[in-house]
């Protein structure tokens, strides 16, 4: 039987990390607004920005979304010069896609906003305890599998 105290636990971590994003999310709204892209719009531009040239399969399975989902938010990015579109060199039944230099752009000012959304938290906390959240986070990404993408 599940802990009483690991559920009260779980519904504060999840309490918490709502109103983060929420905070988050509203932070990067005017950037994303500007470019006129979706926030998975810019996490389909974010794998990009990481990966290099990708097979639509393999963003799909970065972003936990289907081929289809990709298809479509990379034709819209297409139409704004975010993301070229090309057929592999090695397999001309393949689709590969990549960020262009304005995507890119985008990217890297988002992360900024990102950054500096954190940066103070981080500063109040110390850097020991910082530090210790970090590490608690990176573990958590291993635990769910999310650092082996």
């Amino acid at each position: 039987m599940l802990d009483d105290a690991v559920r009260k636990d779980a519904r504060k971590i999840q309490d918490s990390l709502e109103k983060v994003h929420r905070r988050l999310f509203s932070r990067i709204l005017g950037e994303l607004n500007k470019n006129k892209i979706s926030i998975a719009q810019y996490n389909l531009l974010s794998v990009l920005a990481d990966e290099g040239v990708c097979k639509m399969s393999r963003v799909a399975g970065c972003l936990y979304v289907t081929t289809s989902a990709v298809t479509a938010m990379t034709d819209r990015l297409v139409k704004k010069k975010m993301v070229r579109r090309r057929r592999s060199r090695r397999d001309r039944r393949i689709v590969e896609i990549e960020i262009t230099d304005e995507g890119k752009d985008i990217v890297v000012k988002i992360r900024r906003q990102i950054e500096d959304f954190y940066i103070p938290i981080l500063e109040s906390l110390g850097r020991k305890k910082s530090g210790a959240l970090v590490k608690l986070q990176e573990k958590m990404c291993r635990i769910i599998g999310c650092s082996e993408i």
